[in-house]
């Protein structure tokens, strides 16, 4: 069920990027970029756009909020499903 899961997450984020193009290349572009989708990943992406909002001025408020609401959506799936798990492809 991970990878079932994790490829339909993948879809879900290409249609996030698709509305905000330039998200991808945000702070959140360890998620929305390279699929990453493990907590602590998703932690670091949040806390760049709590904290650190200076350094992407190329992003607009609206952009970064909505990232981090999507953000917030993902983790409410749980981690274990959300995850690619290699081990059930062999």
């Amino acid at each position: 069920m991970g990878i079932e899961a994790f490829w339909e997450l993948c879809e879900q984020v290409k249609l996030f990027t698709f509305r905000w193009p330039k998200s991808e290349n945000g702070p959140a572009h360890i998620v929305l970029s390279d699929f990453n989708f493990e907590d602590h990943s998703i932690d670091f992406c949040i806390d760049l756009i709590d904290n650190e909002r200076h350094k992407y001025p190329n992003h607009t408020d609206e952009e970064l909020s909505e990232t981090r609401r999507f953000l917030e959506a993902i983790k409410t799936i749980p981690e274990d499903i959300r995850t690619e798990d290699d081990s059930e492809e062999n």
